[in-house]
Formats: structure tokens, sequence, C-alpha cells
């Protein structure tokens, strides 16, 4: 008969995330990547700083002329501001000219401004007025049409953070850099094993009993949402306790770290955590006070391998991959923020939760016209009701020491979607 022990002693959800945690630091690797592969998503292994300023001298924005500010004074189309023409400097071309009270030079956008130039008039605002003079005939401050050294990047300055999720505009400025490589994170390869005697594939004839397998592919892809890329699926495995070991034995020599999906509650067809538990892993650890997601099973194998042991349900199984492999990742990486974004809001109506328990409570999300985010709890039951994912894009997380929040509280919101968002607006902040 199984046992029903682990629900009444439950782990501490902290001790999984370390558990996870203390795996993924020993077990990440980094990879040395030219920034024209496949680098867009991956996790920056190092801090990059600026090797130099960027642009390396004050230079023109617009095509007209350089020329000294103080020059410029009560320039009007009926009284044009007389200049001497000193030449002419291209985008790429060298200059070593000193430009003198009185004087301009032609120049090009994106060309480096001769000595003392502090405005470029626009071409529009210039005419010529007689061989080797130029009219100005509009008034322009200090610094109209110039890039100033370093006003986009000042040499030190940090381009990339350690653990940073690797975008097109990081590329772009460590590219103006001349790098033409990035430390990245390579993550461990997974496995992913969906147990069940009465789940089928998409596709396949229905009988009475049987279910889709929608799990799986909510896992899937929010691993690859993650950042993990390697991922070997062995698809479907049924309650079968011998077959689920010899998987799990073949997965460890294929992969790094394992997934299982289903089987690990205490029932008797719940066979994943009896197959663990005969391999003689060294560490198991199976229940947590995390709701939805309690029995979660976390086990260290012999070869160095760890087996990941998540809820058939899929709610519940997205809410262990969130509250226990995402902040154990962020960690791993060095990141100073979790990779799901964070926000702030306010709740609609009071909140009551499991005490004791860390709860992660989906919500609906919606903003008042003068940019309030307000958090709406969704059912607490139900970790298998996969419309709620769609329908309640913010997660808030509740400690196990209070038991939930009142109406007009400013909580924490983790963003799972934000496509159902029916704004985008001030969410970092409740006004």
């Amino acid at each position: 008969m199984a046992s029903y022990r682990f629900m009444r002693r439950l782990n501490s959800v902290d001790k999984a995330i370390g558990t996870v945690y203390e795996y993924l630091r020993n077990n990440l690797t980094v990879e040395s990547r030219c920034i024209d592969s496949n680098i867009i998503g991956s996790y920056s292994a190092e801090e990059v700083r600026a090797n130099r300023d960027i642009p390396p001298s004050n230079r023109a924005v617009v095509d007209g002329c350089a020329a000294i500010s103080l020059d410029l004074g009560g320039a009007s189309p009926e009284a044009p501001v007389i200049l001497r023409k000193m030449g002419s400097i291209y985008a790429g071309d060298t200059s070593d000219t000193v430009l003198n009270r009185g004087e301009c030079i032609e120049v090009a956008t994106g060309a480096v401004l001769p000595a003392n130039a502090d405005v470029v008039v626009p071409a529009e605002y210039l005419v010529d007025i007689s061989q080797g003079n130029i009219g100005v005939i509009k008034e322009f401050n200090s610094g109209y049409g110039v890039s100033l050294k370093g006003e986009d990047l000042k040499s030190g300055e940090i381009v990339i953070n350690l653990g940073d999720i690797i975008l097109e505009h990081h590329v772009a400025m460590v590219s103006a850099l001349g790098i033409p490589t990035l430390k990245t994170w390579r993550l461990p390869k997974v496995s992913i094993i969906s147990t069940g005697s009465e789940i089928v594939e998409p596709g396949q004839e229905l009988v009475p009993g049987k279910i889709y397998d929608s799990t799986r592919r909510l896992v899937k892809g929010f691993l690859k949402r993650l950042g993990f890329t390697d991922i070997n699926d062995y698809g479907i495995v049924p309650d079968d306790k011998d077959t689920i070991r010899e998987l799990l034995e073949r997965a460890t020599i294929e992969s790094d770290m394992i997934i299982t999906i289903g089987g690990t509650s205490v029932g008797k067809r719940d066979t994943t955590i009896r197959a663990i538990e005969e391999m003689n892993p060294v560490s198991f650890i199976h229940g947590f006070a995390l709701t939805p997601g309690r029995p979660f099973g976390i086990a260290r194998t012999r070869p160095g391998k760890l087996i990941v042991s998540l809820s058939g349900m899929p709610v519940a199984a997205l809410t262990e991959l969130m509250a226990i492999i995402e902040p154990a990742l962020s960690i791993a990486l060095g990141r100073a923020k979790r990779i799901l974004p964070v926000v702030k809001g306010v709740l609609k109506k009071k909140l009551v939760t499991h005490p004791g328990m860390l709860n992660y409570v989906r919500s609906k999300l919606s903003c008042s016209p003068d940019g309030r985010l307000y958090v709406e709890p969704l059912r607490l039951t139900g970790s298998g009701i996969l419309s709620t994912l769609r329908e309640g894009p913010g997660i808030v997380v509740v400690p196990p020491d209070i038991t939930g929040y009142n109406e007009g509280d400013i909580v924490e919101v983790i963003i799972y979607n934000t496509d159902s968002l029916d704004c985008t607006r001030n969410m970092g902040e409740v006004k």
C-alpha cells in the first residue's frame, strides 16, 4: 500500500531550489560563440564592458556645415551670418582641421567634426553667398546636429550583464565595439518522460478512459522558453515501474537532467516515485509545501545526474517549473533578477491562501486609464485547468508565512503570458 508520509511532512521549496541550483552550478558550461551564430536568446556567461567610446569622437548627425555656435547669433533669412567655407569632410575621412571663428566646413552625416566645431547647421539652412563663403539663415545652439564622443557608449560602461538574455541590441552594441565573440552559458541536456497508462498522443483514437497528453508539451515549451535547447523527448511510458526505471537508467546515460511527468502522487498507479527509489539515488526528496504542485520530487543519481519529477496535471507541473527550476536557473546563471518579468499591481479582491504553503495564484491583469495595474485572482483549485493559463497571465506568489492579502494591497506578479494583457504601459510601478 502506498505511503502518505510526504503528505504529513512537506519540504520547503527553498530546499528544492537549493538542490537544483547546486546541480546547475556544477553542470553549466561556457561556450565562446561568434556573434553571427545563432546567439540571440542565449544567456551571457560574462560581463561585457565597452572597450572604447562610441562614437570615438564628435560627429555630424545631419548633412550641413560644422561651425562654432557663437558665430550664429541673430542669423535669419533677412540677415544671414556669413562664414568662410574651409573645405569638406565626409564619413570615413580623417581631418586635422582646426576651425577658427568665422569659419565653417562642409560635413556629411557620420563625419568627424573638426576641432572647435560645436554645431552642425543643416544644409536646408545654408545659402551660397559668394565663392568660398556660406550664408547661415537660422541660429542654432551648441550641440545641434552633433553626436558627442561617448554619447552612445562610454569606455568601461557595462554593455551586457552576467546572465543577461542576449538580444539583438546587445549584438549590435558589441559589433560597434569590434567584439567578434561572446561567452554564453550552455545549459544541460534534458530528457523528458511522460508517464501514464491513461494518456495517448494527439491524433490517436481517444477511447473511453483515455486523455490526450498535453502536459508534456507544456513542460517542453516552457523549458525552451527558459533556454533549454537540447531536449530529448522520450514520449509516453505506461504506468509500469520496471519500464519506467529502465527508461530512467537509459536517460541518465543519454542526458544530464531527466524530467518525468506524472506518477508522483501516492496512488497505486503512481509508479514513477517507486521507480526512482529503486535506482538507489544519492538523495531523493518528495513532497513540497507548494500549491499547486505538492507532489514534486527531486533526486540526484549516482552518475551525477538530476531527476525532476513533475505532476501530471499541467498547471501543477508548470507551477513546479516556475517555482523551482526557473529561480534556481536564474541564480546559477548569475542573473540579478528572475527570467520571467516581475511587476507590481493592486489586488482587486481579498486573496486567502493555504497556510504553510508557497502559493502560486493565477490572476487576471487589467489596467486603469491612469496606468494602474490591477490583479484579480482566479480560482485556487483546478491544477488541470489549462484555460486559467490563458485567462490568468499573472501569477501572485504568496509566501508560506502569510495567509493571503487584502483588497487594495500592492502585490508582486510574475508575468507568464504578456499577450493576454490588455495593457503594457506603466507595469513596473503603481502610481
